[in-house]
């Protein structure tokens, strides 16, 4: 057993060496970067989102300790308009890089904030006119309102649940915002969905010409209308050419439909876990490109689709209607995606859409295409490693949403920075998915954890060359971390294991 432990976390050490970019950006972790557009160069910002810094290092915090503080928090944004503007300090705001630590309660819909300008009204907080903000939660920080980012860039929204909110969760709009990131937040009642289908509204929406968004790690749960890319039908002279964004492992659990619905945009849709929805998943329609990529869809009868016009709908779908007014896509490119509809109990015919488009047992909907080859590669604007489908329900419900994953847990040692790292250990090949070898060049101490910090095993190692197989290890795919100290050097790597038993 302890040397079955041993080669296990061996490997999975190793495994985070080489595809340490990929996978400290798949775990969301304080310190790594994001997946998808938020990372890329673009309105003339320099990628990727940073936010206000680390909220454990940054010189420039600020803790609303509850509820009760929430008039400092938005005096705070209402000055650092001004402090943006005229690039000093104004009122309570430096123009600097700023984290604003929300401590955990329910942050209800409070009263008129007087003297705040825009900043709280129509149960929106506005994020405005200013850059380089963070904004996280520190425990159960439930919001009752949402949170309206506009002319902004380089903000980063993190560990903060939206709940009873009356419009969107997290709106993201205008023209002259980019650059923003939204990450391990959760959208929705916690049971059941509103009575009420129109409100609240959409969890994220990203609209009017904002650009270079992503949404990663996320949980949307019980919602009727999920998010949008595009709001209007009539907006294509601001929305053409921007609306870039990426969605990345987030989790929808009993929702409805647009898990995005999509207009004008560029858009990655790249491994996602969608549970129980219960009219369509992803939608292209009106001039959007969108790649839906390693997504999982469970007892889902529409995963994806484009929309065509009414005739050309009819000729692939016969019977059944459009969802999203018959305004064609450009196009839709979908690869690697699975499904699984056996709970699923309506059986389809003829009468209600033509069986072709069915897959097997006629429970649910076959993934659409539309002008796959003319569609943007991803891998053009930001590298990623795309997993398994078949192992993105195990990690999305493991790591999504808010609440899973402690971005305020000190370091057990000092790590060493990027650039003075040792060179301690290779593996080859990688990705891994059978038999790799690993070469170690030192004696230390390896510890391996699970995303809570719990301790899952050490052991010691010393320098030489072995070889390994996933499956004989019994590997399950998913997501650790591990620490590996020598006597001069504390190194540790966030990792994923993509495939294994």
């Amino acid at each position: 057993m302890k040397k079955k432990w041993f080669l296990a976390a061996t490997m999975i050490l190793l495994l985070s060496m080489q595809a340490r970019e990929a996978c400290s950006q798949a775990t969301g972790m304080e310190g790594s970067g994001p997946v998808g557009f938020a990372s890329v160069d673009g309105d003339g910002f320099s990628g990727p989102v940073t936010g206000g810094g680390d909220a454990l290092t940054s010189s420039n915090v600020v803790t609303i300790n509850g509820p009760g503080e929430f008039p400092k928090l938005v005096y705070l944004l209402y000055d650092r308009i001004k402090a943006y503007k005229n690039q000093s300090g104004n009122g309570t705001a430096r123009y600097a890089p700023l984290v604003i630590i929300l401590e955990e309660g329910i942050y209800r819909e409070a009263a008129e904030v007087p003297n705040s300008g825009s900043v709280w009204g129509n149960s929106m907080l506005a994020i405005q006119e200013q850059g380089d903000l963070t904004v996280i939660g520190r425990g159960d920080v439930v919001l009752n309102f949402g949170i309206n980012v506009k002319r902004s860039w380089n903000v980063l929204i993190r560990n903060i649940t939206f709940q009873d909110y009356y419009d969107d969760g997290i709106n993201i709009g205008e023209p002259e915002t980019h650059h923003v990131w939204v990450d391990h937040c959760t959208f929705g009642h916690p049971a059941t969905r509103p009575a009420n289908k129109d409100h609240p509204d959409g969890g994220i929406d990203i609209k009017d010409g904002a650009s270079y968004i992503t949404v990663s790690w996320c949980h949307f749960r019980n919602s009727w209308k999920t998010g949008l890319v595009g709001h209007s039908d009539k907006n294509g002279a601001a929305d053409t050419g921007r609306l870039k964004s990426t969605f990345y492992m987030n989790y929808y659990q009993n929702t409805h439909s647009r898990h995005p619905r999509v207009r004008f945009g560029e858009v990655h849709v790249l491994n996602n876990y969608y549970e129980g929805v219960t009219n369509y998943g992803i939608a292209a329609a009106n001039q959007a490109r969108v790649v839906a990529e390693g997504n999982f869809f469970r007892n889902t009868v529409w995963p994806m689709y484009a929309d065509r016009t009414k005739s050309d709908f009819t000729a692939v779908y016969g019977p059944w209607s459009s969802e999203t007014g018959n305004y064609p896509a450009a196009g839709l490119k979908q690869s690697g995606n699975l499904y699984d509809d056996s709970g699923l109990t309506r059986i389809f015919t003829s009468s209600d859409i033509n069986v072709n488009m069915l897959n097997p047992g006629n429970k649910s909907i076959r993934f659409d295409e539309l002008n796959p080859d003319s569609l943007f590669d991803p891998h053009a604007y930001y590298s990623y490693t795309a997993a398994d489908a078949l192992a993105v329900p195990d990690m999305v419900k493991a790591s999504s949403g808010a609440g899973k994953v402690d971005f305020f847990a000190n370091p057990v040692a000092v790590e060493e920075s990027a650039n003075n790292r040792p060179h301690l250990f290779s593996l080859y090949p990688n990705p891994v998915h059978d038999q790799f070898t690993v070469e170690t060049y030192d004696s230390g101490l390896l510890i391996l954890r699970n995303l809570a910090g719990a301790l899952l095993f050490s052991t010691t190692a010393t320098p030489g060359t072995a070889r390994f197989s996933a499956i004989t290890l019994k590997l399950d795919p998913g997501f650790y971390s591990v620490t590996f100290r020598t006597r001069e050097h504390s190194i540790t790597e966030k990792m994923i294991v993509i495939s294994g038993r």
